[in-house]
């Protein structure tokens, strides 16, 4: 297993916690170091809340989000590590994905992430102290797109939620 948000040149290096308290997606980027098929994500969940959490993998169009290719759906309901097997998602080594997720409803839950004090930036900001580690994207709430809308991508301070990745 890969675990996607610790790899360079993305990756961060210390997990914690945080709240999922917000009903848009968001998303940050890693390269695949392997050519496979994504057949299994792993993540962890450590106080339940929405009903589902949805955890999708994306192509890269000019260095931004653009077309599902596959999602994994977690039950948000229950607390600890999961993991979704079954999955077919076509990836490629030393190519960039990203990973989208969000909650399916209204319900706050609480999942296992990598701090930001250890990830790189992303995206533009306003100063050098507004540091910004994912986009969000706004005009869709509780799901996510099948294609995302780039005029809708801004840069947040969310952390990166901890993914494990079987490629094969």
């Amino acid at each position: 297993m890969f675990a996607i948000t610790t790899q360079a040149p993305f990756g961060g290096g210390d997990t914690v916690t945080d709240s999922l308290t917000q009903d848009r997606p968001d998303y940050y980027p890693f390269i695949c170091n392997k050519t496979g098929d994504v057949t299994a994500m792993t993540i962890n969940i450590s106080s339940a809340g929405a009903d589902d959490l949805l955890i999708g993998v994306y192509s890269d169009e000019d260095g931004l989000p653009k077309t599902k290719l596959g999602t994994a759906t977690f039950d948000a309901s229950a607390t600890g590590s999961q993991t979704q097997t079954g999955l077919s998602i076509a990836v490629t080594r030393n190519v960039q994905y990203w990973i989208g997720w969000v909650r399916s409803s209204s319900n706050n839950l609480t999942y296992y992430c990598v701090h930001n004090t250890y990830c790189p930036t992303i995206g533009t900001t306003s100063s050098a102290t507004a540091l910004k580690y994912v986009l969000h994207e706004t005009g869709t709430d509780n799901a996510l797109p099948a294609t995302t809308t780039v005029a809708n991508l801004n840069g947040d301070t969310e952390k990166r939620i901890s993914i494990g990745m079987v490629i094969e």
